[in-house]
């Protein structure tokens, strides 16, 4: 199966911070966007009008953020490939159009099945996978 050039290219740039033997860059108190999301070859950038945004609140326990409809919150254990999330939970406010809905649901199912995350230093970027091949990408 064919990977999306981005993923590749980002995974190049993980391959080479680990490479050169330098610690995993930690997560707490950064603040990221979503950038794309998909699986395989059908990743996608993703409207920034809301922006769905990801916090790592702290001393690397605890997430919170905006799907662009509804806040939400949980925790986090592990970085790289040991990454997951755990009790995630969502206001209930819902979505002004079905588009944000749809993108909405995609986003928080894969964030609640995270199973990597890789942070790229180089561009930055931060890639969280769940099952299958689906990837959220984040900017800064």
């Amino acid at each position: 199966m064919k990977i999306s050039g981005l993923v590749a290219l980002v995974a190049l740039f993980a391959a080479l911070s680990c490479a050169q033997g330098e610690p995993a860059p930690s997560l707490a108190g950064t603040s990221w966007t979503l950038l794309a999301m998909g699986e395989g070859d059908n990743l996608r950038t993703v409207g920034l009008d809301p922006p769905v945004v990801l916090e790592f609140l702290g001393d690397g326990a605890e997430l919170a953020g905006s799907t662009g409809c509804n806040g939400y919150g949980g925790e986090y254990e592990g970085t790289g490939a040991t990454f997951r999330t755990v009790g995630v939970q969502i206001t209930a406010r819902g979505c002004p159009t079905r588009v944000l809905f749809d993108r909405e649901s995609e986003y928080t199912t894969a964030l609640a099945n995270a199973h990597s995350a890789t942070l790229t230093p180089t561009l930055p970027l931060l890639i969280i996978e769940a099952e299958g091949k689906r990837a959220l990408i984040f900017r800064p």
